[in-house]
C-alpha cells in the first residue's frame, strides 16, 4: 500500500487541532480519509488539479433525478485513481429526494487485504 500521509480533518472536514497541533494520519486511516475526501470533492472544484473529485454534476446530475448506471459510474471512475484501493467490495447508496442528499456505503479491500466500511454521510 502507498503509505500515504495526510493531515487529519475533523467531522466538518477542517483541520483536526484537537491536541493542539496538527494531526497526521497514515495506513487505512488515510485511506478512508481520502475515500471520503474524494467523493465529497466535485471534479473541477479543485484549482490546483481540476481532475481530482467526483464528476456530480457532469455525469450524475445531469437530470432530475440521477440514474444507478450514473451514480455507479461517477463513484467507480473517481475511485479508481485513489492509491491503496484493491478493490471495491460493495457499494451501496440512498438519494433523499426531499433533502436532495445522497448518503453513500462502501466497503473497500485495501492493498494491505484489509476491509474497511466508509460511510460518507450526504456527500452532495
Amino acid at each position: 500500500m502507498t503509505l500515504t500521509k495526510v493531515f487529519k480533518l475533523d467531522t466538518n472536514n477542517d483541520l483536526d487541532f484537537s491536541t493542539g497541533n496538527i494531526q497526521v494520519i497514515d495506513g487505512v486511516d488515510s485511506l478512508a480519509q481520502r475515500i471520503q475526501t474524494r467523493l465529497n470533492t466535485f471534479r473541477g472544484e479543485c484549482f490546483l488539479d481540476p481532475s481530482t473529485g467526483t464528476p456530480w454534476i457532469s455525469q450524475v446530475f445531469t437530470s432530475s433525478l440521477p440514474t444507478t448506471s450514473a451514480l455507479n459510474a461517477a463513484i467507480v471512475s473517481s475511485l479508481s485513481t485513489v492509491d491503496g484501493i484493491l478493490e471495491i467490495v460493495a457499494l451501496d447508496y440512498t438519494f433523499d429526494r426531499r433533502t436532495r442528499k445522497l448518503d453513500i456505503s462502501l466497503q473497500i479491500l485495501s492493498e494491505t487485504n484489509e476491509t474497511l466500511t466508509i460511510n460518507t454521510g450526504s456527500v452532495v
